[in-house]
C-alpha cells in the first residue's frame, strides 16, 4: 500500500484531516502511550475529499498547504508503520524523527524508515508532499526494483538527515503526483489494469528516490569489495527487518545470526563493513531510542519501560541504558 500526501510539521507523515487529528491529540494528551499509526487506519479514517484521493491501498494528495495553526496528526508524538517519503516544495517545518530535531524547508525531501517516531511544528505556511510504502506494497514491484531497493543500506543513516533537491527534481516529484492522482480518478473502475498502473507509478516514485540516495551515498562510499556488496547488503538488509521485529524481546547477536543462518563473529563483520558500525551498536540504537521515546513521551514508569523493552528488572535497564548514554533512566525522564 503506498499513500501520497502533503503535511505541514516536518515529516508528516500520514497527512490528515481535523477528525484523525482530533483523535490522535486526544490521546497523545492523555500521555498514556505513543500512538501507533497505520496506513489503512489512515485511509478508513479520512476517506476521500477534496485533498485526498483513496483507491485500494492508494491514498494520495498531490499538494497540500500547511500553516502554523493547521490540525495536523503529528503534533504529537506519533509513529506509522510504512516508508515515509516527504517533499517541501515551499516553507519551514520543524520536526523530531527518533528524538533528532531536523529543519525541512525549501527544496527539501526527508526519507524515513518505518516506525520512526515524529513530532512536528509547523513554523511558517509550507506546501508539502509526501508518500508512505508499507511492506505489502514493495513485495508487489517487479523484481528489478526489489533488488536496488537493499543496496542503500546505508540510507538508514542517511534518512535521517533532510537532503537538498533541485528545483527541477521538486517539480517533476510534483508533476509525478499530480498523474497518479488522476490516474485514481480518471480510471474506469472496471479497468482490469487499474491496480498495475498504479503500482508502476508507485515503482517510479521509489526509483526516483532509489537515485536521489544514491547520489548522496556516493558522497561517502565505503571499501566495500564490490563482487561482496550486494549479498553483504542484502545480509544487512534483513537484519534489519529482524532488529526491528524483535528489539523489544532480543538484544543477543546469537539470536539475530540464527535468524539469518550465520554465525556472530560472521554478522559482526558484514555488518561492520557495509554500514560502518556494528551489529550490536544498531541494536542498542533501535533500544535506546525506543526507551528514550517511552521515557519522554509516554507515563510508563521506568519499571515499566524496563519489562516493556524485557529487561529483567529495572536495575539491569539502569545500567545498560547509563552504559549507552551516560546518564541514568531517572535523569534522561527529568531532563
Amino acid at each position: 500500500m503506498f499513500i501520497l500526501s502533503e503535511n505541514r510539521s516536518g515529516f508528516i507523515q500520514y497527512i490528515l484531516e481535523y477528525s484523525i487529528f482530533a483523535v490522535v491529540k486526544s490521546s497523545a494528551m492523555n500521555k498514556k502511550d505513543i500512538i501507533d499509526i497505520s496506513l489503512s487506519e489512515v485511509v478508513k479514517r479520512i476517506g476521500d475529499n477534496n485533498c485526498f484521493t483513496s483507491y485500494e491501498g492508494c491514498f494520495i494528495s498531490s499538494h497540500y498547504k500547511l500553516t502554523p495553526s493547521s490540525p495536523i496528526l503529528f503534533e504529537y508524538p506519533c509513529r506509522l508503520n510504512a516508508l515515509s517519503v516527504f517533499i517541501c516544495e515551499k516553507g519551514r517545518i520543524k520536526f523530531t524523527a527518533n528524538l533528532k530535531q531536523h529543519t525541512l524547508t525549501d527544496n527539501m525531501i526527508y526519507i524515513g524508515a518505518p516506525h520512526n517516531l515524529i513530532e512536528v511544528l509547523v513554523e511558517e505556511e509550507s506546501i508539502i508532499h509526501a508518500i508512505a510504502i508499507e511492506q505489502k506494497f514493495l513485495q508487489l514491484i517487479d523484481g528489478e526494483l526489489r533488488r536496488l531497493i537493499p543496496i542503500f543500506p546505508d540510507a538508514l543513516e542517511k534518512s535521517s538527515t533532510p537532503i537538498p533537491l533541485q528545483p527541477e527534481e521538486v517539480t517533476n516529484f510534483c508533476d509525478l503526483f499530480v498523474r497518479i492522482k488522476n490516474e485514481i480518478i480518471n480510471i474506469d473502475n472496471n479497468s482490469p489494469y487499474k491496480k498495475e498502473i498504479l503500482h508502476s507509478y508507485g515503482s517510479v516514485v521509489l526509483y526516483k528516490v532509489c537515485n536521489i540516495l544514491h547520489r548522496e551515498l556516493q558522497r561517502n562510499k565505503t571499501n566495500v569489495a564490490p563482487a561482496n556488496r550486494s549479498r553483504n547488503e542484502e545480509y544487512f538488509r534483513s537484519f534489519m527487518q529482524e532488529v526491528l521485529q524483535h528489539f523489544h524481546e532480543e538484544r543477543s547477536l546469537k539470536f539475530y545470526a540464527s535468524k539469518l543462518h550465520i554465525t556472530p563473529k560472521y554478522l559482526t563483520t558484514i555488518i561492520k563493513q557495509v554500514s560502518n558500525k556494528t551489529a550490536s551498536e544498531w541494536i542498542d540504537d533501535c533500544v535506546i531510542t525506543e526507551a528514550k521515546n517511552l521515557l519522554k513521551y509516554t507515563d510508563l514508569s521506568i519499571q515499566q519501560v524496563a519489562y516493556r523493552l524485557n529487561f529483567s528488572n529495572q536495575s539491569f535497564f539502569g545500567t545498560y541504558f547509563r552504559r549507552r548514554t551516560g546518564i541514568s533512566p531517572s535523569e534522561y525522564k527529568q531532563s
